[in-house]
């Protein structure tokens, strides 16, 4: 019995220690964000904010190992924003097999033009999505609270 228990409390705080990993979430939030445009395939959704100024970028795949969004570079002339990203791995490198989006952001350097079309390609993926910014109301989106 005394042999059980010992066994029994060591399981316990192992899966105790296995649990208070040092991993870091990932940036951004779990979700969509509203009004987004989606590739083709669904896959992923872009949007640039009402100030032409932050770009969010939402991917489905393992809630646990979401794309996050590295950098962007904005061509000006060509209207192309590549956007680069990572996808992100907890410390045990282990990804669930559930399929959930995620939403990342950027602050963009050079702010897109109003009235401006806009081909966002996101690196690693095979679809491209055009973006019109919407001009007639500018909105602040803000990142919505966890449940």
């Amino acid at each position: 019995m005394r042999r059980t228990a010992m066994v029994c409390l060591g399981l316990g705080l192992l899966t105790l220690t296995a649990c208070a990993n040092d991993d870091v979430s990932a940036p951004g939030f779990p979700g969509t964000i509203p009004h987004a445009t989606w590739s083709d395939d669904r896959s992923w959704a872009a949007r640039i904010d009402g100030d032409y100024q932050m770009l969010f970028v939402t991917t489905t795949g393992s809630s646990t190992c979401p794309h996050i969004i590295d950098s962007a570079h904005y061509d000006v002339e060509a209207r192309i924003l590549t956007v680069a990203a990572h996808q992100h791995k907890p410390s045990g490198g282990m990804c669930t097999m559930d399929i959930r989006p995620h939403t990342s952001f950027l602050h963009l350097q050079e702010p897109v033009a109003p009235d401006t079309d806009v081909t966002v390609e996101l690196e690693d993926f095979y679809t491209t999505v055009t973006l019109t910014p919407d001009t007639s109301v500018h909105e602040s989106i803000g990142v919505p609270a966890t449940p």
